[in-house]
Parts: structure tokens; C-alpha cells; sequence
């Protein structure tokens, strides 16, 4: 049986879909499973050993007009194969035309599917979009046969280089279990806390708990960070801009937790069993939320949220969480 799974992006949702690539070999150890993923979220499933063949899709190098050389290699690898079962878990446009040019006796998708992708599938199958992203894949593989379910979404780290990464975190000062992660950045600005609340926080972290606190975030969010570590007199470490995601994944396993925003090292965290303490302002925990067993979730509960809404004139969900509300629930967790 070969089978192609396309779940292109983001981190979060590839995350989420890990626990069905890890159930669909567990039930079935002879089917032969490739995945198509772009390039941003890539690293997170290279030398996956469950996985046949890793494809690595460009699109946004595609879309405008480099490397057509590699576009055409991408399309004669993805049609070299003939699956007997393609299935789309993005559910979008741009998965919807990778699972129409690939070759696939029956292609799947999901009835919460998007932007007419449902189109180009033989397939559908129900799902409730209100349980958790991670649990509606895990139906998805119920829907095929498997009774046996994991949720384990735990990136594969080869040990060598487990061993560079260790090496990585002891030049900056960092132990295991001795440090706190602050990731304080996300793509909606509606889903973001106020930088003198992330200040402050970290420096009761540092100061009450004695934990060193590592500020996260990707290259276009080190002005955001920069912003917040002026306000406080402790030296913090910034990372922001200076991880890959498999050395994020190894630092979050470090970690002794991490406090964040709605976000994709939210997701990392948890699937590398490092406890989270997620603010949610917007958007919905029940489907998106951290899924490990100590997580919490910190809200306001505001009649408006969650709303969905990337644009918001108000911003009182968010702006209503204070640091204490966040602190205590970091203190039960660390406790």
C-alpha cells in the first residue's frame, strides 16, 4: 500500500499530524507513507524514519518564477509514484492542486476543506472542526481502519546531532530544566500580550523562580523582542532569529516550560513534552490549543473571543490578561 499524506503547513498543523502519521504505522507497518510539505516547515519531518520519502515543496520560490529547475524535478517526483491513497489534510487551494497532480487511485479529503479543494477529491470524510486539530487527524485515521491511536508528535532528533545542539545550549549557559522559554510573537497582531506585561513577566521568572528566561521568535521578530527586553534591567537571552526548528524542538524538550502566545513553538513545545502556559485571545483552545497533559491556557473570557478576527480595533481579550493570572498558572505547573 503506498500512501501520500499532504499537509504543506504551518508548524502547528504539521505538528498536529505527526500523531497520524505515527497511528497509521502502528496499525498498518508495511504501507509505504511519502509526504509533501513546503520548505518552511520541512526540517520537521527530515530523517523521519516512519516516513518513505520526504517531498519538499517551494511554492512561494515557484510562485515567482526561480529555480523553475527544481519545480519540474518536484513534479516528476511526485508523479513517479502511483499511490493507492492520497490524502489531503490541509484543505486548502495549494494542497488541493498537489493532491490533483499527483496519481492516486483514491484521493481524500476532509469535509471542513477550504477554497474549493474539495474538487479535485474521490473522498470525503466528516469531521467536527471543534475538536482538537490534532484528535480530528487521529478520526481521520480511525475513518480508514486503525484502532490503535497515538498522539505522540514528538520531532525525531538523530543523536549525533542531539549531541551538537547539547553542545550549543552549555556555550550559552544554558542547563536542562534550568531555563524558562518566552515565546511572545505571533502572526496575528490581535493575538499578541502587551511588551511591558512580557517584561515584567520575565523578570519575576528570573527573579522569584531563579529560572534564566530565553526569548524566541523567528528573524522578522527580533524587533518586536529587542522591543521588550528594553524594558527590563535582566540580561535575558534572545534567540530570536538565531534557531533552526529542530534546534527550537531541542531547546523546548530542554526547557522547564515555556510561556507563549497562540503560535507555532507553541505546538513544538508540547510535542517535545516541554509544559506550556499559552495566552489565548482570538482563537479557539479547544481546536488549537497546547495538547500536552500539564498545559494551561490563560484567557480573559470576554464575551468576544474567541472571534477569529485578525484585525481588531478593541483587543480587550488579549489586553485583559494581567501577569498574575499568567504567573499563577506558571507556578502550578512548575509545582
Amino acid at each position: 500500500m503506498k500512501v501520500l499524506i499532504v499537509k504543506l503547513s504551518a508548524i502547528g498543523d504539521v505538528v498536529h499530524t505527526i500523531p497520524f502519521l505515527r497511528t497509521l504505522k502502528l496499525n498498518f507497518p508495511h504501507w509505504e507513507i511519502d509526504w509533501v510539505l513546503e520548505d518552511v516547515t520541512y526540517p520537521l519531518l527530515k530523517g523521519n524514519p516512519l516516513l518513505n520519502r520526504v517531498m519538499e515543496l517551494k511554492r512561494r520560490s515557484w510562485v515567482k518564477g526561480k529555480d523553475l529547475k527544481g519545480f519540474r524535478g518536484f513534479l516528476k517526483a511526485l508523479r513517479e509514484v502511483h499511490y493507492d491513497l492520497v490524502i489531503d489534510l490541509q484543505g486548502l487551494l495549494k494542497s488541493g492542486i498537489i493532491t490533483f497532480l499527483s496519481r492516486g487511485d483514491q484521493k481524500i479529503g476532509l469535509s471542513i476543506s477550504k477554497e474549493l479543494s474539495y474538487l479535485f477529491y474521490t473522498k470525503v470524510i466528516e469531521v467536527d472542526i471543534e475538536r482538537h486539530a490534532l484528535i480530528r487527524t487521529l478520526d481521520v485515521a480511525k475513518a480508514l481502519g486503525a484502532g490503535f491511536l497515538s498522539e505522540d508528535a514528538s520531532i525525531f532528533l538523530e543523536p549525533m546531532e542531539r549531541r551538537v545542539y547539547e553542545g550549543l545550549l552549555s556555550s550559552m549557559g544554558l542547563r536542562p530544566k534550568e531555563y524558562v522559554v518566552i515565546n511572545p510573537v505571533a502572526k496575528w497582531d490581535t493575538k499578541l500580550w502587551i511588551p511591558e506585561r512580557f517584561s515584567g513577566l520575565a523578570g519575576r521568572i528570573r527573579g522569584e523562580l531563579g529560572f534564566k528566561v530565553v526569548f524566541t521568535g523567528s528573524k522578522a521578530d527580533q524587533g518586536y523582542i529587542r522591543r521588550i527586553l528594553s524594558l527590563t534591567k535582566d540580561n535575558h537571552i534572545d534567540l530570536s532569529g538565531r534557531t533552526t526548528l529542530r534546534e527550537m524542538a531541542y531547546l523546548l524538550e530542554n526547557a522547564r516550560a515555556m510561556v507563549c502566545t497562540d503560535t507555532g513553538p507553541m505546538h513544538l513545545a508540547s510535542a517535545m513534552g516541554c509544559p506550556v502556559v499559552a495566552l489565548f485571545g482570538p482563537t479557539s483552545p479547544t481546536r488549537t490549543g497546547p495538547f500536552g497533559p500539564r498545559d494551561r491556557v490563560v484567557r480573559a473570557n470576554t464575551s468576544c473571543s474567541p472571534c477569529f478576527k485578525r484585525d481588531c480595533q478593541d483587543w480587550i481579550c488579549m489586553r485583559s490578561i494581567g501577569i498574575e493570572k499568567v504567573m499563577a498558572q506558571l507556578l502550578e505547573l512548575l509545582a
